[in-house]
């Protein structure tokens, strides 16, 4: 199983869950910004798996939400697309 530390590098998701009182909108911005700062190898729907399990007791939680999503429609990796997540080539 992935660990924690590599399903969210960053820290993105756990601070929001952090947050009793986030917005929906911010937590949409931090699961974009989360999605982009995986490391490459990693699936986003993978990292989700994790992170819901991490934190399944905060269900309710406008983050666990959005998690729930990326996990019903994955998106592949980054290393499985031409120019990786953010659409660029790499020694740009």
């Amino acid at each position: 199983m992935l660990p924690l530390h590599r399903a969210d590098p960053r820290g993105y998701v756990r601070t929001a869950f952090e947050s009793a009182l986030i917005e929906p909108e911010t937590c949409r911005f931090l699961i974009l910004e989360w999605a982009l700062k995986l490391p490459q190898d990693v699936r986003p729907a993978e990292a989700a798996r994790v992170l819901l399990a991490e934190f399944h007791v905060q269900s309710t939680h406008p983050m666990y939400q959005l998690l729930g999503k990326v996990l019903a429609d994955p998106v592949p990796a980054a290393q499985n697309t031409p120019q990786g997540r953010a659409g660029l080539h790499q020694d740009q």
